[in-house]
């Protein structure tokens, strides 16, 4: 014993002088496994110092200054290839194209900290000027900055030279800016002084620069503004000719996409040149040519140069704006009306919104960006991980199937123009995924890049797969409301690859014709043909109901928890194939969810990289229908519950099912049980339930719930989001024609002439600004109900309408409401119902419910009016159908009339025989058709105008100009600018 203790005590020495001299306390939380936050700023600072390039990496170059600096000795390219290959295999995001990232940096230290080499990080540390306290040296900076504003300091030698190095590091064109920053760890980090040119005045402009939120490397990113450069296609037409791989379709078209990266950071940085410089120098040209016309008469090839380099401006302010507008994801300001100050400041409100600077998770706050982005990854990746769990069967539920023809028709072989058209109908200024290709790229250049593609497609049909990082996936943490910092309190959305994402949108397309066949009618959201509105409708009709016979009744209100994000994947799987559709749709759809990898952005930098097992992406064009199908399940349980009249007690046993099923729990927090009447044991009644009690009126999909129809405290809330819309546009960053724009999606200044409202708000190609007075255009909505009521044919919200107020006999009208008012919404929309129908028509299919005489189908007025004589002889509530006689070859009219006819009736007989001429009866079903054969809601609006006689009246200063006549000056409004139109008119 005593000779091991002997051979121990060398070691004993070493490992104590090394905890004297290398402490780990100073670096290392041993408890959380972290770097400590002072070990991390010290650190952050070292690697801003040496990254001279200032590219957010550590170039090859740089990491050996570094270890001559701190150690003395290069490193050999083997060594340094070495060290990142480490890096790279523990942490994705550790290297990128440049170099060593600050992630990386710091994961390295962690490491050496972790081997027991804490030699290495205090090394380091002390070269940089850190003591054993990781402060600065007192020699850097040896006095105190509490100095009187008339009082001067003396710097060090050593503070001086720092000060040296920061300067040599900035101004690396000769000049002075960037060089006053603060330090990474100050409060004010980011923030930069600049000098100006100074044109007039002899003192020079000083800018203080913010700052940016991003703290990584500038990613790349495909530019829509590109596309609008001469020749851009033509050149990446010729890259793309140029790249040839082998390989699975999808691998070639990823790694020419990955090439076509490359070249165009290339192109960019040595053609393309900066935006901002482009347009300055463009500028000067139109001032150069301007200042030549004043001094004398330009020549001929002067004039032609002048106006080459007007439109040489015009094309690069049309490229600033598509670049901020893309920046800002507002679409609805149509392009061509430059609105450049409102995008960028669109786009430094969504920076500010969505920028990260704490977070709490599970009730810890995170501080650190490296904890912040460590902690969130690590939060989605737990989310998105399955509990491998005891899972319910639903191998006994009975759902409705698609047929065998339609199973068969969503594997049928995808085709050219089906893919096209789901491409051309998707938004080519949304965010880019992980690809960083908009789909604008795929659209612009669908004539070179087709082939590929169409063979992705094929390959995806016969094999079910594709390349898995077509399948990566960014996701982006909106905030739900503002100053949101809980993790909770952000909605992750999904920026899929634009390959995955035309994959994805071509079999939704094809999903969507069928839902509704497997989706019951109390769903109302993502199927063709019904609308989340049904729901408010249903719910305030079925209350008031209640509410007029007196009955005790019970409203849940059930909200999911992270619905999207919990769904199980065998769940959905075992749904479809319930619902009838074929293993290969199964195959595809697995293919799809679980090839998808993730990383979170934070700040705008990826974090974390791993895969999930459970979940929906929101953005993803496939997760609504498959979402709706999922939810399918829990209707089923609830219809079983119903039809064996089971207690509502039972309810919570089967929202307990439910989420063992399907991974889907109900968040009690956000659920409440409502009474309607005297409804007793309502506390018993939500302990069961494990929610809380609420009461009426309340709020539902944003609307009022069970409020007198027309209480004004309701709106309230609808007031107040007006007034913040209107707070937008109310400032300058808009200009005229563009708040026009926005008026249509939802005062003017500068007063020039005083219109009329009415003529404002005409068409404008009768002159006015196409402006929609809000009481004409809710009584247009109203009017659709009724259209609705006419077209659709087994929906709920139809159903509930008419039991409750009973129809007319061939059942295409209700019959008056009549009553009080109450908490209901139908009767308001009735009082359309004249107007309406006076502009609707029938199409005659069987016939069997429109009335030959009474109903208008074979001409603008109904045949009793055309024809009263006739009418009068005739029996009356016939039918189209039985006015027919098919029983005569190829069939006629069978106009059975009273009497015979007079001599002086047949001349109207004959008018009547011609206007049936070309009318009989088919196999298909009776419709109804709008008279002027356009979107319903525009056409109502027109039929408006109509009934409040709003008469047309051309300004009269603008006719008596007679410079044009009015319609003249008519085109000229339609095919102006948006902006500029305000101008013609106001």
């Amino acid at each position: 014993m005593m000779g091991f203790l002997h051979l121990q005590i060398p070691e004993v020495f070493y490992y104590a002088q090394k905890a004297v001299l290398h402490p780990t306390g100073p670096l290392f939380d041993q408890e959380t496994q972290t770097l400590k936050p002072r070990c991390v700023r010290a650190l952050k600072r070292i690697f801003i110092l040496c990254d001279h390039d200032r590219d957010g990496a550590l170039s090859d170059a740089e990491l050996n200054d570094f270890q001559v600096k701190c150690f003395n000795a290069p490193l050999q390219p083997s060594e340094i290839s070495g060290v990142k290959r480490v890096v790279q295999e523990k942490l994705h995001e550790g290297v990128n194209d440049r170099g060593l990232t600050l992630t990386g940096f710091l994961f390295l230290h962690a490491l050496f900290i972790e081997k027991g080499r804490l030699e290495t990080t205090w090394t380091v540390l002390r070269k940089f000027g850190y003591n054993n306290d990781i402060k600065l040296r007192e020699d850097l900076i040896p006095l105190s900055f509490k100095r009187a504003p008339d009082q001067n300091m003396e710097l060090t030698t050593e503070a001086l030279e720092f000060l040296k190095g920061i300067f040599s590091l900035f101004d690396i064109d000769g000049e002075i800016a960037d060089v006053l920053v603060t330090l990474s760890n100050s409060p004010f980090s980011g923030i930069t002084q600049s000098r100006l040119p100074r044109p007039v005045s002899d003192h020079f402009p000083i800018t203080l620069m913010g700052g940016g939120i991003r703290r990584g490397p500038i990613p790349f990113r495909f530019e829509n503004m590109w596309l609008k450069v001469e020749g851009f296609k033509d050149l990446v037409h010729s890259w793309w000719q140029g790249i040839e791989v082998r390989g699975s379709a999808s691998y070639k078209l990823a790694s020419k996409m990955k090439e076509i990266k490359q070249k165009l950071k290339v192109w960019n940085r040595e053609v393309f040149g900066k935006l901002d410089c482009n347009k300055s120098l463009a500028l000067q040209q139109v001032e150069f040519w301007d200042r030549k016309e004043s001094e004398r008469i330009l020549i001929v090839e002067e004039t032609e140069l002048k106006k080459e380099a007007k439109e040489n401006y015009r094309k690069w302010v049309l490229m600033e704006e598509t670049y901020w507008r893309q920046l800002s994801r507002e679409i609805w300001l149509k392009e061509g009306d430059r609105n450049t100050g409102f995008f960028h400041r669109m786009t430094s409100a969504h920076h500010r919104n969505n920028s990260l600077e704490r977070i709490k998770i599970n009730g810890e706050w995170l501080l650190e960006e490296q904890e912040i982005r460590e902690g969130i990854a690590n939060a989605f990746h737990n989310m998105l991980s399955e509990d491998m769990g005891w899972k319910a069967d639903i191998g006994r539920l009975q759902f409705d199937q698609i047929s065998q023809q339609e199973a068969e028709n969503l594997e049928r072989f995808f085709t050219e123009d089906e893919i096209h058209v789901a491409l051309m109908e998707m938004n080519g200024d949304k965010a880019p995924g992980p690809d960083d290709f908009t789909m604008a790229f795929w659209q612009s250049c669908w004539d070179f890049v087709k082939e590929k593609i169409l063979e992705m497609f094929k390959d995806f049909y016969e094999h079910s797969s594709f390349l898995k990082s077509l399948n990566n996936t960014f996701l982006v943490l909106i905030p739900k409301k503002s100053g949101a910092e809980d993790l909770g309190n952000f909605r992750p959305i999904s920026l899929l690859g634009g390959l995955y994402k035309l994959l994805a949108k071509v079999l939704a397309n094809r999903l969507k014709k069928v839902v509704g066949k497997v989706v019951s009618t109390s769903q109302n959201a993502f199927v063709r043909g019904r609308q989340i509105l049904d729901a408010s409708l249903i719910a305030n009709e079925v209350i008031d109901s209640w509410q007029k016979r007196k009955e005790n009744s019970l409203i849940c209100k059930l909200d999911i928890e992270k619905a999207y994000d919990s769904i199980n994947w065998k769940f959905l799987l075992k749904v479809l194939q319930k619902m009838g559709f074929g293993s290969k749709w199964v195959g595809w759809m697995w293919s799809c969810l679980s090839s998808a990898k993730f990383s979170v952005l934070v700040n705008g930098v990826p974090a974390g990289f791993f895969p999930s097992t459970k979940g929906l992406r929101q953005g993803d064009p496939l997760s609504p229908y498959l979402f709706v199908m999922g939810m399918e399940v829990l209707d089923v349980l609830i219809r079983k519950a119903v039809e064996g009249k089971d207690h509502l007690t039972h309810l919570s046993w089967i929202l307990l099912w439910f989420e063992a099923a399907s991974g889907l729990r109900i968040n009690l927090a956000k659920s409440e049980i409502i009474p309607v009447g005297e409804v007793v044991e309502m506390e018993e009644l939500a302990v069961e339930l494990g929610c809380r009690v609420g009461s009426l009126p309340s709020q539902y999909l944003g609307l009022p719930l069970g409020a007198p129809n027309r209480a004004p405290y309701m709106w309230d809330g609808v007031e107040e989001r007006v007034r913040r819309r209107l707070a937008l546009w109310k400032r300058q960053y808009i200009s005229k024609g563009g708040r026009v724009t926005l008026i249509k999606r939802g005062n003017m200044e500068g007063k020039i002439h005083l219109v009329k409202w009415e003529v404002v708000c005409k068409d404008k190609d009768k002159g006015g600004l196409g402006l929609r007075k809000l009481a004409m255009l809710n009584k247009a909505l109203l009017g659709k109900w009724i259209w609705r009521y006419a077209c659709d044919k087994d929906n709920l919200w139809k159903q509930v309408i008419k039991v409750k107020y009973g129809q007319e006999r061939l059942g295409w009208r209700l019959k008056k409401a009549n009553g009080a008012v109450g908490v209901r919404v139908w009767k308001e929309i009735w009082k359309e119902s004249e107007w309406c129908w006076d502009n609707m028509m029938f199409r005659v299919g069987k016939g069997n419910t429109i009335r030959f005489w009474i109903d208008v189908w074979c001409s603008d007025s109904a045949l009793s009016h055309c024809f009263p004589h006739l009418f009068g002889m005739a029996a009356q509530n016939l039918t189209v159908e039985e006015m027919w006689d098919q029983s005569s070859g190829q069939g006629n009219w069978n106009l059975n009339f009273l009497r015979d006819f007079n001599d002086w009736e047949l001349d109207t007989v004959g008018e009547f025989l011609h206007m049936l001429r070309g009318h009989k009866p088919s196999l298909e079903e009776d419709s109804v058709l709008w008279r002027q054969g356009r979107s319903v809601v525009r056409a109502l609006w027109d039929i408006v105008f109509g009934l409040v006689d709003v008469k047309w009246a051309f300004p009269e200063t603008v006719k008596e100009d007679g410079a044009l006549h009015p319609d003249e000056l008519v085109d000229l409004f339609s095919t102006a600018p948006e902006r500029a139109s305000g101008f013609a008119v106001i």
